[in-house]
Protein backbone atom coordinates (compact mmCIF):
# COMPACT_ATOMS: atom_id res chain seq x y z
CA UNK A 1 0.00 0.00 0.00
CA UNK A 2 1.37 3.30 -0.67
CA UNK A 3 2.24 5.55 2.38
CA UNK A 4 0.27 8.86 2.50
CA UNK A 5 2.35 11.44 1.66
CA UNK A 6 2.86 13.73 4.50
CA UNK A 7 2.68 17.89 4.17
CA UNK A 8 6.38 18.33 5.04
CA UNK A 9 7.63 15.91 1.98
CA UNK A 10 4.86 17.09 -0.43
CA UNK A 11 6.21 21.01 0.68
CA UNK A 12 10.04 19.64 0.15
CA UNK A 13 9.29 18.17 -3.54
CA UNK A 14 7.54 21.58 -4.45
CA UNK A 15 10.26 23.68 -2.99
CA UNK A 16 13.61 22.03 -3.52
CA UNK A 17 16.15 23.28 -6.04
CA UNK A 18 19.77 21.97 -5.19
CA UNK A 19 20.65 23.02 -8.80
CA UNK A 20 19.81 19.66 -10.80
CA UNK A 21 17.18 17.03 -10.58
CA UNK A 22 18.82 14.59 -9.02
CA UNK A 23 20.22 16.04 -5.73
CA UNK A 24 16.37 17.87 -5.73
CA UNK A 25 15.30 13.73 -5.91
CA UNK A 26 17.79 12.68 -3.62
CA UNK A 27 16.94 15.72 -0.91
CA UNK A 28 13.44 14.79 -1.07
CA UNK A 29 14.12 10.56 -0.70
CA UNK A 30 15.83 10.84 2.08
CA UNK A 31 13.69 13.33 4.23
CA UNK A 32 10.75 10.91 3.08
CA UNK A 33 12.90 8.16 5.00
CA UNK A 34 13.49 10.07 7.86
CA UNK A 35 9.93 10.96 8.17
CA UNK A 36 8.63 7.38 7.85
CA UNK A 37 11.79 5.81 9.79
CA UNK A 38 12.68 7.89 12.37
CA UNK A 39 15.63 6.31 14.75
CA UNK A 40 16.39 3.96 11.21
CA UNK A 41 19.83 3.98 9.37
CA UNK A 42 19.24 4.05 5.32
CA UNK A 43 20.69 0.90 5.29
CA UNK A 44 17.72 -0.92 8.02
CA UNK A 45 14.98 1.15 5.66
CA UNK A 46 16.39 -0.18 2.21
CA UNK A 47 14.88 -3.24 2.38
CA UNK A 48 17.19 -5.16 0.52
CA UNK A 49 20.62 -6.19 1.05
CA UNK A 50 21.81 -4.73 -2.73
CA UNK A 51 20.07 -1.55 -2.06
CA UNK A 52 21.30 -1.17 1.49
CA UNK A 53 24.41 -0.52 0.20
CA UNK A 54 23.13 1.84 -2.81
CA UNK A 55 21.27 3.69 0.17
CA UNK A 56 23.85 4.40 2.46
CA UNK A 57 26.08 5.63 -0.28
CA UNK A 58 23.12 8.18 -1.74
CA UNK A 59 23.45 9.85 2.10
CA UNK A 60 26.84 10.35 2.65
CA UNK A 61 27.22 11.47 -0.93
CA UNK A 62 24.55 13.72 -0.56
CA UNK A 63 26.04 15.27 2.62
CA UNK A 64 29.35 15.27 1.55
CA UNK A 65 28.34 17.00 -1.96
CA UNK A 66 29.84 20.48 -1.85
CA UNK A 67 27.43 21.63 -4.19
CA UNK A 68 24.62 20.81 -1.63
CA UNK A 69 25.52 23.43 0.94
CA UNK A 70 24.02 24.27 4.60
CA UNK A 71 22.74 27.64 3.58
CA UNK A 72 20.88 25.88 0.28
CA UNK A 73 19.37 23.38 2.77
CA UNK A 74 18.77 25.60 5.74
CA UNK A 75 17.04 28.03 2.86
CA UNK A 76 14.85 25.62 2.01
CA UNK A 77 13.37 24.34 5.47
CA UNK A 78 13.35 28.06 6.41
CA UNK A 79 10.61 28.03 3.29
CA UNK A 80 9.16 25.03 4.22
CA UNK A 81 8.17 26.31 7.60
CA UNK A 82 7.19 29.61 6.57
CA UNK A 83 4.39 27.92 4.61
CA UNK A 84 3.63 25.46 7.53
CA UNK A 85 2.77 28.60 9.89
CA UNK A 86 -0.94 29.44 9.21
CA UNK A 87 -0.87 32.44 11.05
CA UNK A 88 0.66 36.33 10.99
CA UNK A 89 2.43 36.15 14.40
CA UNK A 90 5.10 33.00 15.36
CA UNK A 91 6.51 32.52 18.42
CA UNK A 92 10.24 31.80 18.41
CA UNK A 93 11.59 29.52 21.12
CA UNK A 94 15.55 29.75 22.02
CA UNK A 95 17.90 27.42 23.36
CA UNK A 96 21.34 25.87 22.89
CA UNK A 97 21.93 21.80 23.58
CA UNK A 98 25.53 20.60 23.53
CA UNK A 99 26.49 17.44 21.51
CA UNK A 100 29.04 15.21 23.51
CA UNK A 101 31.40 14.06 20.89
CA UNK A 102 33.88 13.31 23.44
CA UNK A 103 34.05 9.51 22.18
CA UNK A 104 34.19 10.09 18.82
CA UNK A 105 37.78 10.42 17.97
CA UNK A 106 37.63 11.42 14.32
CA UNK A 107 35.04 14.21 14.73
CA UNK A 108 37.26 17.38 13.86
CA UNK A 109 36.85 20.68 15.15
CA UNK A 110 35.72 20.51 18.72
CA UNK A 111 35.37 22.84 21.43
CA UNK A 112 35.13 21.99 25.43
CA UNK A 113 31.26 21.80 26.26
CA UNK A 114 29.85 20.86 29.55
CA UNK A 115 31.66 23.23 31.98
CA UNK A 116 34.96 21.83 30.16
CA UNK A 117 33.32 18.20 31.25
CA UNK A 118 33.53 16.87 26.94
CA UNK A 119 34.13 17.95 23.90
CA UNK A 120 31.89 18.44 20.78
CA UNK A 121 29.18 21.41 19.33
CA UNK A 122 26.71 23.50 20.81
CA UNK A 123 23.44 23.70 18.57
CA UNK A 124 21.22 26.83 18.51
CA UNK A 125 18.24 26.58 16.93
CA UNK A 126 15.00 29.29 16.53
CA UNK A 127 11.93 27.22 16.72
CA UNK A 128 8.67 28.63 15.33
CA UNK A 129 5.94 27.89 17.19
CA UNK A 130 2.03 28.44 17.05
CA UNK A 131 0.96 30.15 20.25
CA UNK A 132 -2.43 29.83 18.82
CA UNK A 133 -2.76 26.38 17.50
CA UNK A 134 0.06 25.02 20.42
CA UNK A 135 2.00 23.62 17.51
CA UNK A 136 5.59 23.14 16.49
CA UNK A 137 5.86 24.78 13.14
CA UNK A 138 9.52 23.74 12.65
CA UNK A 139 13.02 25.14 12.89
CA UNK A 140 13.23 28.64 11.55
CA UNK A 141 17.17 28.90 11.60
CA UNK A 142 19.93 27.10 13.58
CA UNK A 143 23.77 27.44 13.89
CA UNK A 144 26.11 24.94 14.80
CA UNK A 145 29.24 25.63 17.38
CA UNK A 146 32.06 24.55 16.91
CA UNK A 147 36.13 25.69 17.61
CA UNK A 148 35.63 27.63 14.00
CA UNK A 149 32.55 29.77 16.07
CA UNK A 150 29.10 29.52 14.66
CA UNK A 151 28.71 28.09 11.26
CA UNK A 152 26.18 31.03 9.99
CA UNK A 153 28.67 33.42 10.28
CA UNK A 154 28.20 33.91 6.41
CA UNK A 155 24.64 34.29 6.11
CA UNK A 156 23.87 35.97 9.63
CA UNK A 157 25.74 39.04 10.64
CA UNK A 158 27.17 39.14 13.72
CA UNK A 159 29.24 42.46 13.36
CA UNK A 160 25.65 44.72 12.54
CA UNK A 161 25.37 45.71 15.95
CA UNK A 162 25.54 49.85 16.49
CA UNK A 163 26.21 49.20 20.39
CA UNK A 164 29.31 47.20 19.18
CA UNK A 165 30.87 49.91 17.21
CA UNK A 166 33.83 50.15 19.23
CA UNK A 167 34.83 46.58 20.22
CA UNK A 168 38.00 45.34 18.71
CA UNK A 169 38.66 42.67 16.04
CA UNK A 170 39.89 40.21 18.34
CA UNK A 171 36.90 40.97 21.01
CA UNK A 172 34.72 40.25 17.86
CA UNK A 173 36.33 37.31 17.20
CA UNK A 174 35.56 35.93 20.80
CA UNK A 175 32.08 37.22 20.66
CA UNK A 176 30.93 34.90 18.23
CA UNK A 177 30.99 31.92 20.73
CA UNK A 178 28.94 34.62 23.05
CA UNK A 179 25.55 32.67 23.46
CA UNK A 180 23.80 36.11 23.98
CA UNK A 181 25.17 37.80 21.05
CA UNK A 182 24.47 34.98 18.72
CA UNK A 183 20.91 35.76 19.94
CA UNK A 184 20.56 39.23 19.17
CA UNK A 185 22.62 38.15 15.45
CA UNK A 186 19.28 35.46 15.15
CA UNK A 187 16.73 37.96 16.18
CA UNK A 188 18.40 40.16 13.25
CA UNK A 189 18.67 37.87 10.85
CA UNK A 190 15.07 36.33 11.11
CA UNK A 191 13.85 40.09 11.02
CA UNK A 192 14.66 39.47 7.49
CA UNK A 193 14.06 35.98 6.73
CA UNK A 194 10.46 35.93 7.87
CA UNK A 195 9.42 39.95 6.72
CA UNK A 196 5.94 39.14 6.33
CA UNK A 197 5.30 37.79 10.14
CA UNK A 198 5.42 39.28 13.21
CA UNK A 199 7.55 37.09 15.82
CA UNK A 200 8.26 37.07 19.76
CA UNK A 201 11.36 35.88 20.59
CA UNK A 202 11.29 33.77 23.96
CA UNK A 203 14.10 32.86 25.80
CA UNK A 204 15.57 31.75 29.32
CA UNK A 205 17.81 33.00 31.68
CA UNK A 206 20.95 32.70 29.98
CA UNK A 207 19.99 35.02 26.95
CA UNK A 208 18.95 37.58 29.62
CA UNK A 209 20.38 40.55 27.50
CA UNK A 210 19.59 43.97 26.78
CA UNK A 211 21.17 44.31 23.69
CA UNK A 212 19.20 41.33 22.37
CA UNK A 213 16.42 42.96 23.77
CA UNK A 214 17.34 46.24 21.93
CA UNK A 215 17.73 44.33 18.52
CA UNK A 216 14.30 42.93 18.84
CA UNK A 217 13.02 46.45 19.35
CA UNK A 218 15.02 47.67 16.33
CA UNK A 219 13.62 45.38 14.00
CA UNK A 220 9.70 45.52 15.21
CA UNK A 221 9.91 42.38 16.86
CA UNK A 222 8.85 41.09 20.17
CA UNK A 223 10.56 39.00 23.53
CA UNK A 224 9.49 37.69 26.53
CA UNK A 225 13.18 36.73 28.21
CA UNK A 226 13.44 35.33 31.65
CA UNK A 227 15.60 37.77 33.65
CA UNK A 228 18.22 36.67 36.09
CA UNK A 229 17.25 38.87 38.82
CA UNK A 230 20.29 40.86 39.71
CA UNK A 231 19.48 43.93 37.90
CA UNK A 232 19.57 47.35 39.28
CA UNK A 233 16.37 48.88 37.19
CA UNK A 234 14.94 52.67 36.81
CA UNK A 235 10.90 53.12 37.80
CA UNK A 236 8.36 55.32 35.52
CA UNK A 237 9.15 58.02 38.69
CA UNK A 238 12.34 58.04 37.94
CA UNK A 239 13.72 55.97 40.92
CA UNK A 240 16.35 53.57 40.64
CA UNK A 241 15.74 50.79 42.75
CA UNK A 242 17.22 46.78 43.35
CA UNK A 243 15.05 44.12 41.61
CA UNK A 244 14.82 42.13 45.12
CA UNK A 245 13.26 45.59 46.41
CA UNK A 246 10.85 45.86 43.31
CA UNK A 247 9.66 42.55 43.67
CA UNK A 248 9.04 43.04 47.38
CA UNK A 249 7.04 46.16 46.76
CA UNK A 250 4.90 45.23 43.20
CA UNK A 251 1.19 44.41 44.04
CA UNK A 252 0.26 41.16 43.17
CA UNK A 253 -3.34 39.43 42.37
CA UNK A 254 -3.94 35.46 41.85
CA UNK A 255 -3.40 34.15 38.91
CA UNK A 256 -3.73 30.17 38.72
CA UNK A 257 -2.45 26.76 40.19
CA UNK A 258 0.58 24.90 39.05
CA UNK A 259 1.83 21.57 39.18
CA UNK A 260 5.41 21.43 40.22
CA UNK A 261 7.54 18.23 40.04
CA UNK A 262 9.77 17.52 42.90
CA UNK A 263 12.76 20.01 41.73
CA UNK A 264 10.33 22.63 41.96
CA UNK A 265 10.50 22.78 37.98
CA UNK A 266 7.06 22.77 36.03
CA UNK A 267 5.50 19.42 35.60
CA UNK A 268 4.98 18.34 31.93
CA UNK A 269 5.29 15.01 29.81
CA UNK A 270 6.06 11.71 32.36
CA UNK A 271 7.20 14.07 34.82
CA UNK A 272 4.37 13.42 37.94
CA UNK A 273 3.64 17.31 39.85
CA UNK A 274 4.53 16.74 43.27
CA UNK A 275 2.73 19.55 44.40
CA UNK A 276 0.31 22.34 43.61
CA UNK A 277 1.82 26.16 43.88
CA UNK A 278 -0.53 28.95 43.82
CA UNK A 279 0.54 31.49 42.18
CA UNK A 280 0.02 35.21 41.93
CA UNK A 281 1.13 37.76 38.80
CA UNK A 282 2.04 41.41 38.74
CA UNK A 283 3.32 43.89 36.42
CA UNK A 284 5.00 46.88 36.10
CA UNK A 285 7.29 48.85 33.41
CA UNK A 286 11.07 49.57 34.20
CA UNK A 287 14.00 51.35 32.20
CA UNK A 288 17.67 49.78 32.11
CA UNK A 289 19.91 53.14 32.63
CA UNK A 290 23.24 51.60 33.06
CA UNK A 291 25.73 50.24 31.17
CA UNK A 292 26.00 46.71 30.01
CA UNK A 293 28.29 43.50 29.15
CA UNK A 294 28.83 41.92 26.32
CA UNK A 295 31.77 38.92 26.78
CA UNK A 296 34.72 41.15 27.98
CA UNK A 297 33.85 44.63 27.05
CA UNK A 298 31.96 46.35 29.45
CA UNK A 299 31.14 49.72 29.92
CA UNK A 300 28.61 49.55 26.82
CA UNK A 301 26.36 52.51 26.70
CA UNK A 302 22.72 52.57 24.99
CA UNK A 303 22.05 55.96 23.44
CA UNK A 304 18.89 56.41 25.93
CA UNK A 305 17.30 54.31 28.12
CA UNK A 306 15.63 51.17 27.40
CA UNK A 307 12.05 50.30 28.55
CA UNK A 308 10.52 47.31 28.75
CA UNK A 309 7.63 45.50 31.07
CA UNK A 310 8.35 43.44 33.79
CA UNK A 311 6.03 40.83 34.68
CA UNK A 312 6.51 38.78 38.13
CA UNK A 313 5.07 35.24 38.33
CA UNK A 314 5.74 33.89 41.96
CA UNK A 315 4.91 31.63 44.74
CA UNK A 316 3.27 33.76 47.95
CA UNK A 317 3.10 31.62 50.10
CA UNK A 318 5.37 27.88 49.85
CA UNK A 319 5.21 24.92 51.53
CA UNK A 320 7.67 24.50 54.48
CA UNK A 321 11.38 23.43 53.38
CA UNK A 322 9.90 23.81 49.45
CA UNK A 323 11.59 26.58 47.85
CA UNK A 324 8.87 29.10 46.18
CA UNK A 325 8.56 29.31 42.18
CA UNK A 326 9.37 32.89 40.95
CA UNK A 327 9.45 33.53 37.55
CA UNK A 328 11.08 37.41 36.43
CA UNK A 329 10.00 38.52 32.57
CA UNK A 330 10.97 41.23 30.67
CA UNK A 331 8.90 41.36 27.57
CA UNK A 332 7.99 43.92 24.89
CA UNK A 333 4.47 43.04 25.50
CA UNK A 334 1.63 45.21 26.91
CA UNK A 335 0.89 45.15 30.23
CA UNK A 336 -2.21 46.59 30.93
CA UNK A 337 -4.85 44.42 32.04
CA UNK A 338 -4.20 40.96 34.02
CA UNK A 339 -5.09 38.99 31.27
CA UNK A 340 -2.10 40.66 28.85
CA UNK A 341 0.04 40.09 31.62
CA UNK A 342 -1.14 36.58 31.32
CA UNK A 343 -0.86 35.80 27.65
CA UNK A 344 3.18 37.55 28.56
CA UNK A 345 3.65 34.28 31.17
CA UNK A 346 2.08 32.13 28.69
CA UNK A 347 4.27 32.71 25.94
CA UNK A 348 7.49 32.12 28.47
CA UNK A 349 5.45 28.72 29.36
CA UNK A 350 6.05 27.79 25.78
CA UNK A 351 9.71 27.87 26.10
CA UNK A 352 9.84 24.33 26.96
CA UNK A 353 8.41 22.97 24.13
CA UNK A 354 12.03 23.27 22.45
CA UNK A 355 13.23 20.43 24.71
CA UNK A 356 10.68 18.18 23.00
CA UNK A 357 12.92 19.24 20.03
CA UNK A 358 15.70 18.26 21.34
CA UNK A 359 14.69 15.54 23.11
CA UNK A 360 13.71 13.88 19.71
CA UNK A 361 16.86 14.76 18.19
CA UNK A 362 19.18 12.76 20.63
CA UNK A 363 17.83 10.34 23.59
CA UNK A 364 14.52 9.94 22.00
CA UNK A 365 14.67 9.36 18.26
CA UNK A 366 17.65 10.35 16.61
CA UNK A 367 20.66 10.06 18.49
CA UNK A 368 22.60 12.97 16.70
CA UNK A 369 25.71 12.38 18.98
CA UNK A 370 25.94 8.79 17.58
CA UNK A 371 26.97 10.46 14.11
CA UNK A 372 29.58 8.96 11.52
CA UNK A 373 30.08 12.26 10.30
CA UNK A 374 33.16 14.16 11.03
CA UNK A 375 33.36 17.78 10.24
CA UNK A 376 30.46 20.68 11.67
CA UNK A 377 29.31 21.77 8.15
CA UNK A 378 28.65 17.33 7.46
CA UNK A 379 26.91 17.81 10.93
CA UNK A 380 24.70 20.88 9.95
CA UNK A 381 23.60 19.50 7.27
CA UNK A 382 22.39 15.92 8.47
CA UNK A 383 20.66 18.57 11.59
CA UNK A 384 18.80 20.53 8.88
CA UNK A 385 17.18 16.71 7.46
CA UNK A 386 16.43 15.35 11.11
CA UNK A 387 14.73 19.13 11.44
CA UNK A 388 12.40 18.33 8.64
CA UNK A 389 11.47 15.24 9.57
CA UNK A 390 10.73 16.22 13.45
CA UNK A 391 8.08 18.82 11.86
CA UNK A 392 6.12 15.67 11.04
CA UNK A 393 6.90 14.03 14.00
CA UNK A 394 6.24 16.92 16.80
CA UNK A 395 2.99 18.05 14.80
CA UNK A 396 1.43 14.18 15.05
CA UNK A 397 -1.13 14.95 17.70
CA UNK A 398 -2.56 17.55 15.30
CA UNK A 399 -2.07 15.32 12.09
CA UNK A 400 -3.81 12.35 13.62
CA UNK A 401 -6.76 14.28 15.55
CA UNK A 402 -5.45 13.74 18.86
CA UNK A 403 -5.22 16.48 21.90
CA UNK A 404 -2.62 18.77 21.09
CA UNK A 405 -1.51 19.15 25.05
CA UNK A 406 -0.67 16.59 27.65
CA UNK A 407 -0.72 12.99 28.26
CA UNK A 408 -3.36 11.26 25.52
CA UNK A 409 -6.14 9.81 27.80
CA UNK A 410 -5.53 5.82 27.28
CA UNK A 411 -8.37 5.22 24.21
CA UNK A 412 -6.67 7.20 22.52
CA UNK A 413 -3.20 5.94 23.48
CA UNK A 414 -4.20 2.72 22.30
CA UNK A 415 -5.58 3.72 18.91
CA UNK A 416 -1.93 4.79 18.28
CA UNK A 417 0.24 2.42 20.01
CA UNK A 418 -1.21 -0.84 18.74
CA UNK A 419 -1.39 1.21 15.08
CA UNK A 420 0.34 -1.46 12.37
CA UNK A 421 1.29 -0.65 8.74
CA UNK A 422 -0.99 -3.79 7.84
CA UNK A 423 -3.77 -3.58 10.59
CA UNK A 424 -7.20 -2.91 9.39
CA UNK A 425 -8.68 0.45 8.60
CA UNK A 426 -7.84 2.85 11.37
CA UNK A 427 -10.43 5.93 12.57
CA UNK A 428 -7.26 8.13 12.56
CA UNK A 429 -6.71 10.64 9.61
CA UNK A 430 -3.26 8.91 8.43
CA UNK A 431 -3.89 5.91 6.10
CA UNK A 432 -2.59 2.42 7.54
CA UNK A 433 0.83 3.10 6.24
CA UNK A 434 1.56 6.01 7.62
CA UNK A 435 -0.06 4.35 11.53
CA UNK A 436 3.66 2.78 11.94
CA UNK A 437 5.45 6.26 12.71
CA UNK A 438 2.62 7.30 15.47
CA UNK A 439 3.48 3.52 16.86
CA UNK A 440 6.63 3.90 16.92
CA UNK A 441 7.18 7.61 18.67
CA UNK A 442 4.10 6.15 21.32
CA UNK A 443 6.01 3.15 21.85
CA UNK A 444 9.37 5.37 22.66
CA UNK A 445 7.57 7.03 25.01
CA UNK A 446 6.97 9.94 22.89
CA UNK A 447 3.26 10.00 24.61
CA UNK A 448 2.30 8.90 27.93
CA UNK A 449 -0.21 5.73 28.58
CA UNK A 450 -1.37 7.01 31.77
CA UNK A 451 -4.61 8.55 32.63
CA UNK A 452 -4.36 12.93 32.92
CA UNK A 453 -3.85 13.36 36.32
CA UNK A 454 -5.97 15.60 38.50
CA UNK A 455 -3.17 18.39 37.74
CA UNK A 456 -2.01 18.18 34.62
CA UNK A 457 1.58 19.01 34.04
CA UNK A 458 0.91 21.08 31.02
CA UNK A 459 -2.04 23.10 32.39
CA UNK A 460 0.44 26.07 32.48
CA UNK A 461 0.48 25.65 28.65
CA UNK A 462 -3.12 25.51 27.93
CA UNK A 463 -4.59 27.56 30.70
CA UNK A 464 -4.40 30.99 28.05
CA UNK A 465 -7.45 31.09 25.33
Amino acid sequence: MEQKKHTVIQQVERLVDMGHVKRNACVVRHVTRLVFSPGAGPSQTAGSKQAAWAESKSWYDLINNPDVSVSQLRELRARVVLEQASGSSLLVLHDITECDFSKHAAMSEKMEIGDHHGTGYEYHPCVAWDFDERRFVGVLHDTVISALGPDDVGVADYDSDPALKHVTAEERQRLLLNHRHQLATHIRYLATQAANRHLTHVADREFDDVLAMAAAREVGAGFVFRCLGNRNVRLETGEDVDMASLIASLPMRPYKSLGLDARGHVAYGKNRPKRVASLSIGACRVFFFRPCTRGERRNITLEEPLGVHLVVIRELEAPNGEKPLCWLLFTSLPIDTQERQARAAAYYEQRWRIEEYFKLLKSGGFDVEKSHFTHPDQFAKVLVFYSLAAMALLTMKQDLGLQAIGSLPPEQYEKVRHAMPCDAPMTLKWSPCSCCLPSWYAVEDGWDAAPIPSVQPSSCVASYN
